[in-house]
């Protein structure tokens, strides 16, 4: 019996898929890092519930685990249309979106403050963390408040943070740590990095 062509490519064509997965099995990809496991220490993101800007209670927990997160610290007392990152987040939520990233914003202001009319609107869920700094407040836990001046309220620290889908942030003493640079960040998300 002679021996086509056509068999020997096949019998090629078999063995090169063997050898190539035999070695895939014995060199497995591992899980390839959006964010925080590539800067140091990661631990579980800190859990916290807030009202949103329509009065709805949030509780982080129910978003770990299913979307990377974007979390956006901001202060009220800061005109929100002039935080590069604000402008930002607003600008590409849709492609944030579409590409499985959550983003949540916190300030501390009362919910129906948030929603005013005066207000440029929010494309995501502002939470409200009016204890502002008090002891397990949000903005207290993700390392974020300071005090204000003399009589004034706590501040909140602008700050963003990158929750992996896993539930990690990166960690750096006892707080969280904040990506060093938002925009590039949410540049990389929205290109799939």
């Amino acid at each position: 019996m002679k021996t086509k062509p056509r068999d020997v490519i096949f019998l090629a064509a078999l063995c090169v898929v063997f050898v190539l997965t035999a070695w895939r099995m014995n060199n497995p990809r591992g899980p390839q890092p959006v964010g925080p496991a590539l800067i140091g220490a990661v631990r579980t993101a800190p859990a916290f519930e807030l009202y949103d800007q329509q009065s709805r209670l949030v509780q982080l927990d129910a978003f770990l685990h299913r979307h990377h997160i974007l979390l956006a610290f901001f202060d009220a007392g800061v005109n929100s249309d002039e935080l590069d990152f604000l402008q930002r987040l607003r600008e590409f939520h849709p492609a944030l979106k579409e590409n499985g990233v959550l983003v949540l914003g916190v300030t501390n202001t009362l919910p129906q403050q948030i929603r005013a009319p005066t207000r440029s609107p929010f494309p995501f869920p502002v939470l409200a963390d009016i204890s502002a700094g008090q002891p397990g407040s949000a903005s207290a836990i993700w390392g974020c408040a300071r005090p204000g001046s003399a009589g004034q309220s706590w501040q909140i620290l602008h700050s963003v943070f990158l929750i992996e889908r896993s539930g990690h942030v990166a960690w750096e003493g006892d707080f969280p740590q904040p990506v060093p640079d938002p925009q590039q960040l949410i540049r990389r998300l929205i290109e799939g990095d």
